[in-house]
């Protein structure tokens, strides 16, 4: 957790993944099972009582290798996020190791790779420039940085991310998004597939943390905090499967058609980075608003004081006027 913590409270633009930031995979449809089958590995049932682990199911952390996403299983979407740049595609799921993973290339702002990798445009109709090559990420992340509503889109090879499990995975994470970030949804997916990626792999929650984002903390520390000790009490308390069906209810649409996942993801990423754009240049007109009229303020005083200035020497004036005209007399 201290490493966690300290790459994304320090991270900054390189062409090394341990100094850049924390690199996260949020949920985009694109892992096994649609990233919606956490629970069938260590499924916890209206009781609160764990099921045995079933065989032969998808590994929700695993990239798809089969229909609209089958290209997850050559290049993996993520992004880098540190203090500085905090931009997501989603709100929860994976952080990835930075020595168990290989950059395939990136780009500042999501260039819609799904179908081409690396080899389209950036543009989303994939015309355009290329993506920056893999030995390019400290000059992509140079540009990133001055676009803070924009999230960047880092691939990495899926298949060195595979043959590395579950030494590619650092953590899980959810609240990434400041309006989203610590919905019952988003915890309790990513909650799900954390604690069944550490029972799958007999891993302890000391080896592989869940890690709460809290980015509205003023306290540095608290921006991120571990959460794994309590994630089975979480779940007992929240079954993933009312959960996951609650979700498939209220998304009918998304739930028969995953392949929209990413895209509805996508316009929700756009709304958001209009919407900071937005509030960011209503700030920038307060400020302005409010210098001119500081600018107005100390124009006034000045005036003040120079009239007073001017009063207070022709008071001078007549006083020596007065003092000329006295001493006469007195003799």
């Amino acid at each position: 957790m201290p490493e966690i913590r300290n790459l994304f409270t320090h991270g900054a633009p390189s062409n090394s993944l341990v100094k850049v930031g924390l690199l996260v995979h949020g949920f985009d449809g694109t892992l096994q099972g649609g990233g919606n089958n956490a629970g069938t590995l260590t499924e916890y049932n209206v009781t609160g009582d764990k099921d045995s682990a079933q065989v032969h199911v998808p590994l929700p952390w695993a990239p798809c290798n089969k229909g609209w996403c089958e290209n997850a299983a050559k290049w993996l979407s993520t992004s880098i996020v540190n203090k500085e740049h905090r931009a997501v595609f989603s709100d929860g799921c994976m952080i990835l190791k930075p020595g168990a993973n290989k950059v395939l290339c990136s780009h500042y702002y999501d260039f819609g790779s799904l179908t081409t990798g690396c080899t389209g445009g950036v543009n989303r109709d994939h015309t355009g420039d290329t993506p920056f090559p893999a030995e390019g990420l400290k000059e992509m992340l140079d540009v990133s940085m001055t676009y803070k509503q924009a999230y960047n889109e880092v691939l990495v090879d899926s298949k060195v991310y595979k043959s590395n499990l579950p030494d590619s995975i650092s953590a899980f994470y959810y609240g990434l998004l400041p309006n989203d970030g610590n919905s019952t949804w988003s915890r309790l997916h990513t909650t799900a597939m954390y604690v069944a990626f550490i029972d799958h792999y007999n891993l302890t929650e000391s080896q592989v943390p869940l890690v709460e984002f809290a980015l509205d903390n003023p306290d540095s520390h608290g921006l991120l905090t571990d959460v794994s000790g309590g994630a089975r009490k979480f779940l007992k308390a929240h079954p993933y499967g009312y959960a996951l069906k609650k979700w498939r209810d209220e998304h009918p649409e998304l739930s028969e058609h995953p392949e929209n996942i990413h895209l509805e993801l996508r316009n929700q990423a756009d709304m958001r980075r209009k919407t900071g754009h937005e509030a960011s240049s209503a700030k920038k007109e307060v400020r302005v608003v409010k210098n001119e009229a500081k600018a107005e303020a100390v124009v006034k005083a000045a005036k003040v004081v120079k009239a007073a200035d001017k009063e207070a020497k022709a008071v001078k004036a007549d006083a020596k006027l007065v003092k000329a005209a006295v001493k006469p007399a007195a003799k």
